[in-house]
């Protein structure tokens, strides 16, 4: 399956942009349409729903963490932003009938000062991996995690 990113058509993800989004992915004879949740507590859910209802495009859903919202500090609040707004993005992809989600999902999106600690990469890891258990709710979750990686864990979901 070969998709595309909405912004290649539309800088915007209000109803109108989503709609020729989606018009744009199929012209060009995508199969899977990325919407980038800039943010996801302010996405219009039922419009994105609306838009790919019918058009057969898989969708998935790409986010970068916010500044304020970082899992790898050991600033307990940026944490638990971090977890909102991960566990925000996994309703709306389900609500929009996806099952991918991919981004900057370990931390913040910027450029860091500094190697992350390793209070931070606990941090980092604990909510990678409560929001990866989370991901199987409604046919929302995880694909293509390695079973073996840089976070020590095992079993494709962090846990």
């Amino acid at each position: 399956m070969i998709g595309c990113h909405g912004l290649v058509w539309t800088g915007q993800f209000d109803a109108q942009g989503l709609r020729r989004a989606v018009s744009g992915t199929l012209d060009a004879g995508y199969g899977l349409l990325e919407i980038p949740l800039l943010d996801p507590f302010g996405f219009d859910r039922v419009a994105g729903r609306a838009a790919l209802t019918g058009s057969g495009l898989r969708v998935a859903a790409s986010l970068g963490l916010p500044l304020g919202a970082d899992s790898s500090t050991a600033e307990p609040e940026q944490v638990a932003r971090a977890e909102d707004v991960l566990r925000r993005a996994l309703e709306v992809v389900h609500d929009l009938g996806g099952q991918d989600i991919c981004g900057v999902l370990y931390g913040s999106l910027r450029k860091y000062p500094a190697p992350a600690t390793a209070v931070g990469r606990q941090a980092s890891q604990d909510v990678l991996g409560d929001w990866c258990e989370a991901a199987g709710f409604g046919g929302a979750g995880f694909r293509g995690l390695p079973a073996e990686g840089p976070w020590g864990r095992s079993g494709g979901c962090l846990r």
